[in-house]
């Protein structure tokens, strides 16, 4: 499994199980080394990898936070993993169309999605009990420090066009709340 938009030359980790041993090492890249991680994701990485460990680690979540369930385990694991998986694409979206307005021409869909994909690697701390809020916002850190490492915009532009997301994403959540009390 060859990935163009990283490189990473740690040679630590799962040594003879190679996927495992890649996502691994993103993994921790992430975490523990964002900086560096997002200084080496291309502007143009595609879509499938960043999809795939998206999947992934929504995968990994949905079953640790299932675990932590009493009733109902098969729909609480299908809503966890909906919710995992389909949300980056949703606050990328919003993400980018806060792109399209302070900051023109300046990032792809396909970037910012990047972007948040790899940012869901907190899903992976994000299913202990009483930890999700950290994660959120660790979440939206890691996005809008990918965005001003790959992209040529400033920290605080990035910072703005994360309180731009999170303020829409607010609102859209309390829409579809309003809307689902009147129906």
């Amino acid at each position: 499994m060859t990935d163009k938009s990283i490189t990473i030359n740690d040679k630590q980790g799962f040594q003879g199980w190679a996927p495992f041993d890649r996502i691994f090492r993103i993994v921790c890249a992430i975490l523990f080394h964002p900086r560096t991680f997002y200084e080496r994701l291309l502007q143009r990485s595609g879509y499938t990898y960043p999809i795939i460990f998206l999947f992934l680690c929504s995968t990994l979540h949905s079953i640790c936070a299932t675990m932590c369930t009493n009733r109902e385990k098969a729909v609480l694991g299908a809503l966890y993993f909906m919710n995992a998986f389909f949300m980056p694409f949703i606050t990328a979206f919003l993400a980018y169309l806060a792109t399209l307005i302070l900051c023109r021409h300046v990032f792809s869909y396909q970037t910012v999605l990047s972007i948040t994909a790899y940012a869901n690697a907190t899903l992976l701390l994000a299913w202990i009990p009483g930890i999700s809020w950290v994660t959120g916002i660790w979440t939206y850190g890691l996005i809008g420090l990918g965005m001003a490492k790959v992209g040529p915009i400033t920290a605080s532009m990035a910072f703005r066009i994360i309180l731009i997301t999170a303020g829409c994403l607010f609102l859209l959540i309390q829409f579809a709340l309003f809307a689902g009390r009147q129906g």
